[in-house]
């Protein structure tokens, strides 16, 4: 596993620590990074890790914007999330 796991840019405000929750904000988005135990798609297990979902600027969910972070095998994290969601929400690339 990523020596860098659970490592967040400064940028991101640490909003609470239980449940630990991260929050930056993209053009009129807002990414939110919160640890939830979930069923990895990869490695088949469930670990906490963290969730990183997309919220639009009226504070709703962007549809198919949530992904898992696990912290055995890896997957997204906080850099690749916020270019993700530049290409494909807040640049148009997701119609």
């Amino acid at each position: 596993m990523d020596e860098e796991y659970g490592q967040f840019p400064s940028e991101w405000e640490k909003i609470s620590d239980k449940p630990l929750e991260y929050r930056k904000k993209v053009g009129h988005f807002e990414i939110v990074a919160r640890v939830d135990e979930k069923l990895c798609e990869k490695c088949e297990e469930r670990h906490p890790g963290y969730v990183f979902k997309t919220l639009d600027d009226s504070g709703d969910d962007v549809e198919n914007s949530e992904v898992y972070w696990c912290p055995m095998c890896g997957g997204m994290s906080p850099e690749s999330y916020e270019k993700f969601v530049k290409s494909e929400f807040l640049y148009g690339g997701g119609d």
